[in-house]
């Protein structure tokens, strides 16, 4: 059997790195439910299904950046907000509307012409529409009633 390698003693470690071992012991020590909060369990439980999301699904600069996050923990981008409130045929209605945002969007960011054209924009938009109608045949569904059930 080989013996694994030795690293440093405890003893020649600083006050620092021996906090941070101390505090990792600590950590590992606890049950896993005491170590982990429920934020990330309530961002899912307020996730809210429709053609916006599917669309950050598929493009990942549409998601919100850490600073947007440190100001409101369940932050979303506008034109997913839009998207999700408009429906498969609110969006279908608005597709021009909704289009030029994404265009806008991608400006933002620093993207050019070439990187999103208006036909790239509309055809993703398209294609989260029909993801989230075939995800969701009765459109979005209400979870006060999907509790009871």
């Amino acid at each position: 059997m080989i013996d694994p390698p030795v690293s440093t003693s405890l003893a020649s470690l600083d006050s620092t790195s021996l906090s941070a071992v101390a505090s990792a012991v600590a950590h590992y020590a606890t049950p896993p439910e005491a170590r982990f909060d429920n934020t990330d369990r309530d961002q899912y439980a307020t996730y809210i299904p429709g053609p916006g999301s599917e669309l950050r699904k598929m493009i990942g600069w549409l998601t919100p950046t850490d600073a947007d996050l440190t100001q409101d923990p369940f932050a979303q981008n506008k034109l997913v907000a839009v998207m999700n409130e408009l429906g498969a045929e609110g969006c279908k209605t608005y597709l021009t509307e909704l289009t030029n945002g994404l265009l806008t969007e991608a400006a933002q960011r620093g993207m050019n012409h070439e990187d999103i054209t208006p036909t790239i924009a509309k055809s993703l938009i398209l294609t989260a529409i029909r993801r989230f109608e075939r995800k969701f045949p009765d459109g979005t569904p209400d979870p006060e009633i999907d509790g009871e059930q």
